[in-house]
């Protein structure tokens, strides 16, 4: 389903709506492009994006739509925005969005988390070190250099206590013992994110081919305790059960179960069968993640085809 959003007021009579009926020749005028522009803004809530593919604009605005957009006032792309990338469009009003609040605060966390990662403090094998060992306190030096001919005038440093400094070794120790099992944790909460995330791209490419174009869009991203949350974790986690699971390698693999979908969805001009509970699904999974996208777009075979030719049998006559 599409994600809900608010028009706010203002919206209603802006004159870049009304430009935009203008270059699309919108029949309904200005109230028929504010319902596409609607269209528009709940598919960048969606995809928690203002720079949606050129394509998704397309379908919400009809041909030409990201020129229009750009020519109304309601877009940017290069030549207003040198920061933007050749090609890429950004939608105007999505700044006003929950979403895209929410967004911004998530980039700064990280962000914040970047930097202090860069300046936090490090053991020899490069793993984050929360405190120092305790410091040798030296006393002040004197105002008067000692008599070196003498030992017994030279100050003797006080040096902490072992046990201290063997206590101090071991907090060190627990801490730095905990920190890879939270950092696998949070690099399989990455790969569900990048997983769930890419196969709704590729959800939306295919009906932006026009394949079920009006098929229901993939969800959201779904709660933890939901059935399709259950059944990617549970590929995730047989995927990176060693202890030195490559997790690059598990990403491709669920990359390549995606592609095997989508090539499977353009065969059969369908996406009845690209949902979260088949894609998911451990059987469906295991057959998928030995194919490669190029073999599931193969036409498939009639069970006349594909049953063994049996033996012309002689009958014997008397």
């Amino acid at each position: 389903m599409s994600a809900t959003v608010t028009v706010r007021a203002k919206a209603f009579g802006d004159r870049r709506l009304v430009r935009l009926a203008e270059l699309a020749g919108y029949a309904g005028g200005d109230d028929e492009a504010l319902g596409k522009m609607s269209r528009l803004w709940s598919l960048c809530a969606e995809l928690q994006t203002d720079k949606p593919d050129v394509r998704e604009i397309r379908a919400c605005l009809g041909p030409r739509g990201e020129e229009h957009l750009v020519e109304s006032g309601l877009g940017d792309d290069s030549r207003r925005d040198p920061t933007l990338d050749a090609g890429v469009v950004r939608v105007r009003g999505c700044d006003e969005c929950d979403w895209a609040g929410a967004l911004a605060e998530q980039r700064a966390r990280e962000e914040g988390g970047r930097v202090r990662a860069e300046t936090a403090l490090r053991d020899s094998s490069g793993r984050f070190v929360n405190e120092r060992p305790p410091d040798v306190q030296l006393p002040p030096a004197s105002d008067h250099s000692p008599d070196l001919g003498s030992s017994s005038d030279l100050p003797i440093p006080e040096l902490p206590d072992l046990g201290e400094i063997v206590q101090a070794e071991r907090e060190v120790a627990t801490k730095l013992s905990s920190i890879p099992a939270r950092s696998r944790d949070d690099r399989r909460r990455k790969l569900f994110g990048d997983a769930w995330n890419y196969a709704c791209l590729k959800h939306h490419e295919l009906r932006a081919e026009g394949i079920d174009s009006h098929a229901r869009s993939w969800a959201a991203m779904p709660p933890a305790s939901s059935i399709e949350s259950q059944l990617l974790l549970s590929r995730i986690n047989e995927l990176t059960e060693d202890d030195a699971a490559d997790f690059r390698a598990a990403g491709e693999v669920i990359k390549n179960r995606v592609d095997v979908a989508a090539a499977e969805a353009r065969r059969d001009k369908t996406l009845r069968w690209f949902i979260p509970a088949r894609m998911w699904d451990a059987k469906s999974f295991a057959i998928a993640k030995d194919l490669s996208p190029a073999q599931a777009a193969q036409p498939r075979r009639s069970a006349k085809e594909s049953a063994p030719e049996q033996p012309i049998r002689k009958m014997r006559t008397f």
